[in-house]
């Protein structure tokens, strides 16, 4: 059977779990749009994920993506994420921790920051990380590209945990 795919869009504000009880079963590709003010914690594994025309969003992969993660328009904002393959388009002032293991691709991005994931999902150890072998398109020449750098380690934060369930 296809795996399904799941369209989650114009969230906004608060902290927002996708899983399977969401309607985001595990093994679904997803695309996310149109977000803007909000945390969004995806607890299935997914085939694949389309980030899209996000603003001030914070997107927290707690579990593998197993093939590619593409972004494509995403104004400030925190990803944490394992996947086979991130290509980040027109990202402006991203902080991205990855566990990729292909090289990151950007393109048409600025100020966007990365580093590796900490803590590694299960399930995504043991196949390496490229985090910082990014190939920007959009800076064909030798030497660094301007449009990302490595997160500094003194401004690196962990992938943020669930809070345990127990209500109130």
């Amino acid at each position: 059977a296809a795996a399904a795919a799941v369209r989650v869009t114009g969230l906004t504000g608060g902290e927002i779990v996708l899983d399977a009880a969401a309607g985001v079963p595990p093994g679904a590709s997803l695309e996310l749009a149109d977000c803007s003010g909000a945390t969004v914690r995806v607890a299935s594994a997914l085939a694949a994920a389309r980030l899209e025309r996000l603003a001030d969003v914070t997107v927290i992969l707690e579990a593998p993506v197993a093939g590619g993660l593409v972004v494509d328009g995403w104004e400030r904002g925190t990803l944490f994420a394992a996947c086979h393959q991130a290509r980040l388009h027109a990202a402006t002032a991203l902080d991205a921790y990855l566990c990729v293991a292909a090289s990151p691709i950007l393109e048409d991005c600025t100020r966007v920051r990365l580093a590796p994931l900490v803590p590694v999902p299960e399930g995504a150890a043991g196949r390496g990380n490229a985090w910082a072998a990014a190939r920007d398109f959009g800076w064909p020449r030798a030497g660094p590209s301007p449009h990302w750098c490595v997160l500094p380690e003194a401004e690196r934060v962990t992938m943020p945990q669930r809070h345990g369930g127990g209500g109130a």
